[in-house]
């Protein structure tokens, strides 16, 4: 395993982060008393307005697990022990915002030989999904109380840009094939009932819109808010936001390349 990868890229880790403001086992944040305590802390760190941005961030970033999740399946033939009790998520500040990250308490799993492959992949990801994550995000929506669709929308996003840049990183076709096979069972093959939704979450058509940093090309609009307008703070709505009218997205997108220098 190449934990500088599963650091960098998911912001999953073996150690305590310096700077940790709080920290937790994801299990404490199922029940009432563990979800308050987080949220409560979290979100004045974030200066959110309303408890509900706190849950939302706290998705966007527990997406990156789910992604270091399918990435072990697909690279590593590894299926990890990501269950609640074996993470904790640490609040900490690294020095340019407050971050989150999550520390495996003992890195441990089975591995995945080519013998009914299929069917041991398809079995992790139902119970790591209707075990692990579901729990995990009713808990917290619970709390605010919200809509839990709402975090699972806020989460998706992340997992199709991981396809994107793992398509790219594959080093055989058979890495591909493998890869699509994987992924293709997550969007398509997995029951929705699961998830605890009408429909499989990750199965989603995006709009798509020109990335204002990198001329030709195109970016994903988020399926969801992700609440940042609601912090005090100048942020205001992401430019890949589905709440802004095309307008709207077309002057913020205008702004950030006169920035870049990209146009006059």
């Amino acid at each position: 395993m190449d934990t500088a990868y599963y650091e960098n890229q998911f912001f999953v880790v073996l150690e305590d982060q310096p700077g940790t403001l709080f920290g937790a086992s994801l299990s404490c944040l199922v029940g009432k008393q563990g979800a308050e305590a987080f949220i409560h802390t979290y979100a004045p760190l974030l200066k959110a307005l309303e408890p509900d941005v706190a849950a939302t961030y706290f998705a966007s970033w527990f997406g990156a697990v789910c992604t270091a999740f399918q990435y072990s399946l697909w690279h590593d033939s590894f299926i990890p022990d990501f269950s609640l009790d074996n993470i904790e998520v640490q609040i900490h500040d690294n020095g340019r915002r407050i971050a989150l990250a999550f520390r495996i308490k003992e890195w441990r799993g089975e591995t995945l030989s080519r013998l009914n492959r299929s069917d041991r992949v398809k079995d992790a990801m139902t119970l790591f999904y209707s075990r692990q994550v579901r729990p995990l995000l009713e808990g917290i929506a619970a709390v605010i109380p919200m809509n839990v669709g709402l975090l699972w929308s806020t989460m998706v996003t992340r997992m199709h840009y991981a396809k994107d840049l793992w398509q790219k990183e594959a080093r055989s076709e058979e890495e591909l094939i493998g890869l699509k096979h994987d992924l293709d069972m997550l969007f398509y093959a997995l029951e929705p009932s699961l998830f605890g939704r009408s429909r499989n979450p990750f199965d989603i058509q995006f709009r798509m819109m020109e990335n204002p940093k990198v001329p030709g090309e195109q970016m994903r609009i988020k399926p969801v808010c992700c609440l940042a307008y609601k912090t005090d703070t100048e942020h205001g709505y992401c430019y890949t936001c589905p709440r802004l009218s095309e307008s709207e997205r077309e002057e913020k997108v205008r702004r950030i390349k006169m920035e870049a220098g990209l146009i006059n």
